[in-house]
């Protein structure tokens, strides 16, 4: 999702290394729901779920930023308003998956190869043990967990 923020020039870039009190989305869920345009917190987001979530991360993005969206766990819906794209000049752009070309495939992961910031990413990342993963699944949902989790699977 949203939380780890990209700004434009002249502001802090790369992916955050300190969560911050604001940018937990999740005790704002009611305001969310009734609000076409929410306070404006980010520059861009990453969605992997849709419905809601995205709904939501497009309130928040600030003027002239984006939102890609990748993933539709949450659902296929998107009950949002065309106020954040005409009064912000937010852009949502999809990420094809599934029917991408193998040359741009390639590219995109050359491109993090080199432009991703490894140290950042690692600074961001729990691992856990598969057995673990339903009690991150509540942590996950209480807010507890920032960055991303990679679940270690044993091969044995």
């Amino acid at each position: 999702m949203a939380r780890n923020r990209v700004d434009g020039p002249g502001q802090r870039g790369g992916l955050s290394q300190k969560p911050r009190r604001d940018r937990d989305h999740r005790s704002q869920r009611t305001l969310w729901r009734r609000r076409p345009l929410g306070k404006e917190r980010w520059i861009a987001g990453v969605d992997c779920v849709g419905s809601h979530t995205l709904a939501n991360v497009l309130s928040m993005t600030r003027y002239g930023g984006a939102v890609t969206a990748c993933g539709l766990a949450q659902g296929m819906d998107l009950s949002a308003s065309v106020a954040p794209f005409i009064l912000r000049g937010v852009s949502l752009l999809g990420i094809d998956s599934v029917m991408c070309p193998k040359p741009r495939r390639v590219e995109a992961w050359a491109r993090l190869a080199t432009d991703l910031d490894r140290g950042k990413l690692a600074g961001i990342t729990s691992t856990i043990r598969l057995e673990d993963t339903i009690a991150a699944g509540a942590d996950i949902l209480a807010g507890k967990v920032r960055g991303r989790l990679v679940v270690e699977i044993d091969r044995n």
